[in-house]
């Protein structure tokens, strides 16, 4: 007997974008879905959206709650849950029609506790399927989560059996990385995790949302992420706990970027954060980020005035590639 997929999509003023993400989930080739709407105290036409799609379908069931957030949404979506297995969905994105099927089958195939397939960014032109399927305990699937080469820690490519989130949810308090915290929890629980370089997932790549969205406070706790992260690494595979160094620094770097974009990267930010990389950043971690991360990297360490001014620069670009970005969307619409 075919098993149920919860799939489960956190929506916060998501009109543009719903239709697309949910006739995409509408018209899977595997139908035993279970699709869970949780609006997140949206003020757009959302609602109205996720109304019309679980009135003419049964399977999508439609859940409002005041804003609490993308965790809160989630583990809304997950106690409601009733499939074998779990699948998330951002309500900007869209996946294949095949996208279900082609997780649900690596599991069967290799029986798996969680399956992985590949990302693409709604920008990327030309990508390359191999179909060579990877298999991992894991341990090995935290270390390769931690170097985010083959795969990351984002719940939206994945298919995780149900019983793995016993006792198991995202934690509310964190802004940044935290499906990438409930991921080395659910890794770690897994017998089996299994990775094909598929593309499956479209993410939608919006220059407005990176370039104009506020610096929150909450931001912050991308660092209360990473050292979480750090603890259970020493804990369980301290041999490997340079893995979890190196996603602090990334981290780190992206909080500074976010501070220095929004004018807030301080003399005193920017020492927090900088005594970071004085303990973590050295030649090991060095090897383990791409050639562009250290260059990042480099400028931010030269000085705080100086990597302002280099994200000064970045925002112009951005601008103008935002305007871009509209034009050409206006001339697809």
């Amino acid at each position: 007997m075919e098993h149920k997929i919860s799939i489960i999509v956190p929506i916060y003023n998501a009109e543009s974008y719903l239709t697309k993400c949910l006739s995409s989930l509408q018209n899977q080739t595997f139908k035993n879905l279970e699709i869970i709407l949780i609006d997140d105290g949206s003020k757009d036409n959302s609602s109205k959206i996720c109304r019309e799609f679980a009135q003419k379908d049964c399977r999508f069931k439609y859940v409002y709650q005041e804003n609490a957030g993308v965790s809160s949404a989630r583990n809304k979506g997950l106690d409601l849950a009733t499939g074998d297995y779990i699948g998330f969905c951002d309500s900007d994105d869209w996946v294949e029609s095949d996208m279900y099927e082609s997780l649900y089958g690596l599991i069967k195939e290799t029986q798996a506790d969680i399956s992985v397939v590949s990302p693409i960014r709604s920008d990327d032109e030309v990508v390359k399927d191999d179909l060579d399927i990877k298999e991992f305990d894991s341990h090995g699937a935290i270390i390769e989560m931690h170097k985010g080469f083959l795969f990351a820690g984002h719940l939206w490519n994945k298919l995780i059996k149900r019983e793995l989130f016993d006792g198991v949810r995202l934690d509310k308090n964190i802004a940044i990385l935290e499906d990438m915290l409930v991921m080395w929890e659910l890794f770690f629980k897994a017998d089996k995790v299994v990775f094909q370089d598929v593309h499956k997932y479209h993410y939608i790549y919006n220059p407005q949302s990176a370039m104009r969205s506020k610096f929150k406070a909450s931001y912050w706790s991308i660092r209360e992420a990473g050292r979480k992260m750090l603890d259970n690494m020493s804990k369980y595979y301290p041999e490997d706990v340079v893995y979890a160094h190196r996603t602090i620094v990334s981290g780190d770097y992206q909080l500074a970027e976010r501070l220095a974009i929004s004018g807030n990267l301080t003399k005193e930010n920017y020492q927090i954060i900088k005594s970071d990389f004085d303990n973590y950043y050295n030649e090991e971690i060095k090897e383990l980020l791409s050639e562009k991360i250290r260059r990042k990297v480099d400028m931010l360490l030269k000085g705080r005035t100086l990597f302002v001014m280099y994200m000064t620069v970045i925002k112009v670009y951005r601008e103008i590639k935002l305007l871009l970005w509209q034009r050409s969307s206006r001339r697809k619409d």
